[in-house]
């Protein structure tokens, strides 16, 4: 489990406690009650990161949820899978920058803003041709859009 992958390796009971949001007291009682390992070096605890992620999978809410652990190789390749193609991020670009410009008209009275019909959305997806991919990348911006506006 590499959630906590930006945290340093080893971490203090305030670090812990941070990270958790929880109170230091808590931490320590975790580690009392054998919840979280720890090493006790000079007056204070030292936490590996590891044994804070063990803690968080052993506390999930849902145990009968099978969830399962992916390596760093398989979210990489995940995350080159999702990369759009040059062809989306025009289209994403081009969706953005008319969603900028209509904020920026929108606070200009004096300029009419043009708002398109769901209509009009399906003729552009249409004539454009784009793959299904895309098409699931565009409809969820719009309807990211549209519960923005409290549609």
């Amino acid at each position: 489990m590499a959630i906590l992958h930006d945290q340093p390796e080893v971490l203090t009971v305030e670090q812990t406690a941070a990270l958790l949001q929880v109170s230091k007291e808590t931490v320590y009682r975790y580690i009392r009650d054998g919840l979280l390992r720890a090493s006790r070096i000079g007056r204070g605890y030292r936490v590996p990161r590891s044994n804070v992620e063990r803690l968080l999978w052993n506390q999930r809410v849902r145990q009968d949820i099978p969830l399962r652990e992916y390596s760093d190789e398989e979210l990489d390749q995940f995350l080159r899978d999702d990369e759009l193609t040059p062809e989306t991020r025009t289209i994403v670009e081009q969706l953005l920058a008319n969603a900028g410009r209509r904020r920026q008209f929108a606070s200009q009275p004096e300029r009419e803003v043009r708002m398109f019909t769901d209509e009009e959305i399906a003729a552009f997806m249409e004539e454009d041709r784009i793959s299904p991919e895309e098409r699931a990348i565009v409809e969820q911006m719009i309807e990211d859009a549209r519960a923005a506006r409290g549609q």
